[in-house]
């Protein structure tokens, strides 16, 4: 699967990451362990889902590395970077 990719670093509880997307995705909130496995295709826990609105706001769970990984849902590849994806973690 195609995807985007947004490394966050080190992320604290509650902070919020605004995602602006070109069309319709799923974006997904994954901690590193998860992300490892989302890249390879093994089963990985995120938050998040599809986003049918731009911008897109959400906080982070808990203290850790957090990567938005931003895709078409499919495993056909089709998302052929259609899409133009930002994300940032807003000031406080």
């Amino acid at each position: 699967m195609k995807f985007v990719a947004f490394n966050l670093g080190a992320r604290k509880k509650n902070e919020v990451v605004e995602v602006t997307l070109s069309s319709r995705a799923y974006v997904r909130l994954i901690d590193d362990d998860n992300f490892s496995l989302y890249k390879t295709g093994g089963k990985y826990s995120f938050f998040g889902g599809i986003v049918r609105f731009s911008p897109y706001h959400i906080a982070i769970p808990r203290d850790g590395n957090w990567h938005i990984a931003v895709d078409m849902g499919d495993k056909s590849g089709k998302i052929a970077m259609k899409i133009t994806a930002t994300a940032k973690v807003l000031r406080r």
